[in-house]
């Protein structure tokens, strides 16, 4: 049996143009606020997200506007090589991604990407290769420069706080982290750069692309230990 609001794999498949369901799909688990099943097909297996449109950037007035910029966000990175699971366009739909499919009385807001088998990153894992890395993907979606012609101001993207890096310096000393003492220092030049950037949004500087969300769980680490990055 569904979940209310959650469409019919075999209508997902219709909709995206992805074959026939071989097998009844699995709900991913860890995937955050809205719902990403696996989804097996005679074409292949892809991640099949369903939005919930009561939370987030998708509730409210202009969630579809927000969406299609960080669509647009999103295929910008792909085109510039950024490591990323292949985004699946609708058949014979509009340019894009996004699709409403058939659910229960109405319908789901659907995206598909092509499964990417790959290990998760936990908040415990330790890997300055991996930050180093990370951090370079981000930088470059941050050149990209995409337009935003419906951006919002809605305060800085920022989800950590300077006494958030303390408590963080503070939890890798007790486990031992050698980078525990560098984060640390760094504090007096991250608080630095949230003013200028503060000073900057007040001044109304144009607004750059980003992936707001880049966590651990949101990247994942494929074979060659190379970081994938998700949502």
């Amino acid at each position: 049996m569904l979940e209310r609001g959650v469409p019919d794999p075999a209508e997902v498949c219709r909709v995206f143009g992805l074959g026939v369901p071989t097998r009844h799909w699995d709900r991913v688990a860890g995937a955050g606020a809205h719902a990403v099943w696996r989804l097996t097909t005679g074409t292949g297996e892809y991640a099949v997200k369903v939005f919930d449109r009561t939370v987030d950037h998708t509730a409210g007035p202009g969630w579809r506007d927000r969406l299609r910029e960080a669509v647009d966000i999103e295929l910008a990175a792909h085109r510039a090589g950024v490591a990323m699971p292949e985004p699946v366009r609708p058949a014979g739909g509009p340019a894009t991604l996004l699709a409403e499919v058939p659910a229960g009385d109405g319908t789901a807001t659907v995206r598909a990407h092509a499964w990417v088998d790959a290990r998760p990153v936990t908040d415990r894992t330790s890997d300055p290769g991996l930050a180093s890395a990370v951090g370079a993907v981000l930088a470059g979606i941050h050149g990209l420069r995409t337009p935003s012609p419906h951006g919002r101001a809605e305060g800085l993207w920022n989800t950590q706080s300077d006494d958030h890096l303390a408590t963080l310096a503070a939890r890798a000393r007790s486990g031992g982290h050698d980078w525990a003492t560098a984060l640390d220092r760094a504090r007096p030049a991250y608080h630095a750069v949230r003013e200028l950037v503060a000073d900057r949004h007040r001044h109304g500087w144009p607004l750059i692309g980003t992936h707001r969300d880049l966590g651990p769980r949101n990247v994942l680490v494929d074979a060659s230990g190379r970081p994938v990055v998700v949502d």
